[in-house]
């Protein structure tokens, strides 16, 4: 699902930081499963301007990674990254680096 990051800078200042593409992911997890973010890896200067700012995320109720079925679930058809199981979940913020103070998770239930 679609999803927004907002984050209200009252600092008064620009927050000038070193990044790769996006600072912020959203992913689901649980006391089971916990995602494994996966980061591009370049360094460019990203700036969080004063006042309000919105970065659009993607929520996938998808493992965020796939294996040979070790510790990682086994890939689908094609390598696709196999759906998590029906359950409830936490959808938390990731941020790479840490720019904000993170809010609370939200409750979210996996229903297929």
């Amino acid at each position: 699902m679609d999803a927004q990051v907002i984050v209200e800078n009252n600092t008064g200042s620009a927050l000038h930081v070193t990044g790769c593409l996006s600072l912020f992911a959203v992913a689901l997890g649980n006391d089971n499963i916990e995602p494994m973010i996966g980061w591009a890896a370049c360094a460019q200067p990203l700036t969080v301007p004063v006042g309000e700012s919105i970065y659009p995320v993607t929520v996938s109720a998808a493992y965020l990674a796939c294996g040979d079925g070790g510790t990682l679930p086994p890939c689908g058809t094609g390598g696709r990254l196999p759906g998590l199981p029906p359950g409830y979940y936490q959808a938390r913020l990731y941020q790479n680096p840490v720019v904000v103070p993170a809010p609370p998770p939200i409750s979210i239930e996996v229903t297929r």
